[in-house]
C-alpha cells in the first residue's frame, strides 16, 4: 500500500514538474482587421475596409460599389425633388 502511494505521489510530482517547466503555447487566430468607413461622412453609406495587401482588390470593389450606390441615390433624390 505504501509502495503504491509512493508511486502515485512520484507520478503526480513528475506531472507537476512537466506542466510547470513546459512553455505554454496559446494559439490565437489572427485574422485580418476589418474596419467600417463612411463614404462622404454619411452614415447611410458605409463600406468595409480589410487590412492587408492581399485585400486591396476587394477593398477597391467595396468602395466602387458604395460610390455607385451613392450616385444612383443622388439621381433618384433629384428626380423626387422635381416631382
Amino acid at each position: 500500500m505504501k509502495r503504491n502511494l509512493a508511486i502515485l505521489l512520484g507520478f503526480l510530482t513528475l506531472c507537476l514538474m512537466i506542466s510547470v517547466t513546459t512553455p505554454k503555447m496559446e494559439a490565437q487566430a489572427a485574422g485580418p482587421k476589418v474596419t467600417i468607413k463612411k463614404y462622404k461622412d454619411k452614415k447611410e453609406y458605409q463600406y468595409a475596409v480589410i487590412s492587408g495587401a492581399k485585400y486591396k482588390k476587394a477593398n477597391a470593389q467595396m468602395l466602387a460599389y458604395t460610390k455607385h450606390v451613392y450616385r444612383v441615390n443622388e439621381k433618384l433624390q433629384r428626380k423626387i425633388k422635381r416631382i
